[in-house]
């Protein structure tokens, strides 16, 4: 919660909303998962951002995601997770690339 912007441009798939309505979602979502985890693991030394003429930082930062199929944690690496930043350092947008069209 005190990542997110008050508004947020883009989460994900989804478009504008308040961090209000995203963290409600990622705790109904999380109530859904049972149990099923996904985990981030980033590559902070390869991490890219710049400040633009608004104050804002685009960000980009690799990481390989884990989650578990079938009781294996499986590992997929070459993901990006592109994010925005305002002046205060909170998400404004933040969406990501996957490394290949089926990746999960």
């Amino acid at each position: 919660y005190p990542y997110l912007a008050p508004a947020v441009r883009r989460f994900f798939n989804s478009g504008a909303a308040s961090r209000e309505r995203i963290t409600g979602e990622l705790l109904m979502a999380r109530t859904r998962a049972r149990g099923e985890t996904i985990s981030f693991a980033p590559d902070i030394e390869a991490v890219q951002y710049e400040r633009t003429a608004n104050g804002n930082y685009p960000v980009n930062v690799p990481l390989t995601k884990s989650y578990a199929n079938q009781g294996v944690t499986e590992r997929v690496p070459g993901y990006i997770v592109h994010l925005e930043l305002n002046p205060d350092f909170q998400i404004v947008s933040i969406h990501e690339t996957k490394p290949h069209p089926d990746a999960p």
